[in-house]
């Protein structure tokens, strides 16, 4: 006979097999509910959407909790609220509700935009800002990720056309600044939020004094290179030179905050020789293409050089000419141009057009 005891031990016993089985029957839904992006990321200041596919009814989680209301088959995150944060979704179909997996909504972040300077040191500071010389070309570079929708300001009004992430500063200066997005979120547009300021300053062109029998640059600086003819003159670092021959002198003079360009050519004549320049002729005066130079000494000339205003060599040669000979000048520019023979006879040229 069975006893009270073991009666009800087999009860329950058959009473736990139910209850498992009904509890795996209940958890096994026939569907699996996703979420889709799994890999959403969103841009500083912006939305995204989670969507699940169609069932009867819905609740969103996020980080493990409901969220109140969210019972829709989408749900609407924003970057601000919901980066770095886990999203999930309670699907019900025809009385069996399954969850889906966990899906991760991060964000971009960007630090604020940069720009660099490119180009040689400046001169010297000023309250304002760096100086440089009007003969370097300084380069204003939008830093990466800032490489799209990009806009240059000069004093806050935007520079047409400069869309590009370098802004090309020279000859003139001014206050800049820019805006720009990174390219993976092009609507995130930032400004610099500071301003640039660069200034120029001319260039110092020093100028060639006579000194009794010394050529002298002036203002002095502090190194020196003499050219004579569009030669460097070897030996020639010091701010005074003797010029011992006819032609073209020219000074380069370095300053300490060296913005400079070469002084004008001086032209020496060596006009202690040229008693007889009054026996050789040019014509015709204007000439258009070609003048014709004689003379009444029977003289042979060695060499010649045309120099322009500037003490340029803009031709010449090297020989024996008799007079008469002639001299191209159709593909000079219309002005003033002196003839040098034998480096000593000076003959003025003019050419028009």
């Amino acid at each position: 006979m069975m006893t009270t005891a073991t009666h009800f031990l087999r009860s329950f016993s058959a009473f736990t097999a139910i209850s498992l089985v009904s509890s795996t029957a209940l958890a096994q839904c026939p569907f699996d509910p996703t979420i889709s992006p799994d890999d959403l990321i969103l841009c500083p200041n912006s939305v995204g959407v989670l969507l699940t596919e169609t069932y009867d009814s819905y609740q969103w989680y996020k980080d493990g909790s409901p969220i109140i209301g969210a019972t829709d088959q989408s749900l609407v995150v924003d970057s601000y609220n919901d980066s770095g944060s886990q999203f999930s979704v309670e699907a019900t179909l025809n009385g069996c509700t399954e969850a889906s997996p966990q899906v991760l909504v991060d964000g971009w972040a960007f630090l604020p935009p940069t720009v660099m300077t490119v180009g040689p040191e400046p001169l010297f500071y000023s309250q304002n800002g760096p100086l440089y010389c009007t003969l370097d070309t300084i380069l204003l570079v939008m830093m990466q990720p800032y490489d799209t929708n990009i806009q240059w300001t000069e004093q806050g009004v935007p520079i047409p056309g400069a869309t590009d992430d370098t802004l090309v500063v020279h000859t003139t200066g001014g206050q800049f600044s820019a805006s720009g997005a990174p390219s993976i979120c092009p609507d995130f547009q930032q400004d610099l939020g500071v301003w640039i300021w660069i200034g120029f300053i001319e260039p110092t062109q020093p100028d060639i004094v006579a000194d009794g029998d010394q050529l002298c640059a002036y203002p002095a600086g502090e190194s020196y290179q003499w050219y004579y003819d569009g030669a460097p003159l070897p030996g020639s670092n010091t701010a005074c030179i003797t010029a011992d021959a006819p032609g073209s002198y020219v000074v380069d003079v370095t300053y300490l905050a060296d913005c400079s360009i070469p002084s004008e050519a001086l032209l020496v004549t060596g006009l202690d020789t040229q008693d007889d320049t009054a026996n050789w002729q040019v014509y015709p005066v204007p000439a258009t293409d070609q003048i014709t130079v004689t003379w009444n000494d029977g003289a042979v000339i060695m060499d010649w050089c045309l120099f322009d205003v500037t003490g340029r060599v803009v031709d010449g040669g090297k020989g024996a000419w008799a007079s008469p000979f002639a001299v191209d000048v159709n593909g000079l520019d219309p002005g003033r141009y002196w003839l040098n023979v034998d480096g000593s006879r000076t003959i003025a040229v003019s050419v028009v057009r």
